[in-house]
């Protein structure tokens, strides 16, 4: 997932035109592969935050996030919170 993927680069690695792809991966999924490929990301950082073993600056990185503004911004559009917030709500710490 830290690769930055493309929907080109996803196309002609499947062998498909963009268009080609886009249609068959929302047919098959509901979603298009970009948008996948971001929930899986933000699915996958939500673990890490919960592991509590990187910081939030590598789980940026290790999910492919080019800043961690940016996945700050995508984490809260998609968790309500930020990633910050969300760790301390789901630390293994804080429960009994």
């Amino acid at each position: 997932p830290e690769d930055a993927w493309t929907l080109q680069g996803l196309a002609k690695a499947s062998g498909l035109s963009r268009s080609g792809l886009n249609e068959r991966f929302k047919q098959s999924v509901g979603i298009t592969p970009l948008a996948y490929l971001s929930h899986y990301r933000l699915r996958l950082a939500a673990r890490f935050l919960r592991q509590e073993q990187y910081s939030i600056s590598k789980i940026s990185e290790l999910v492919g996030y080019a800043s961690d503004h940016s996945f700050s911004g995508a984490f809260k559009r998609r968790y309500g919170q930020s990633p910050s917030h969300y760790r301390k709500a789901h630390s293994r710490k804080s429960k009994p």
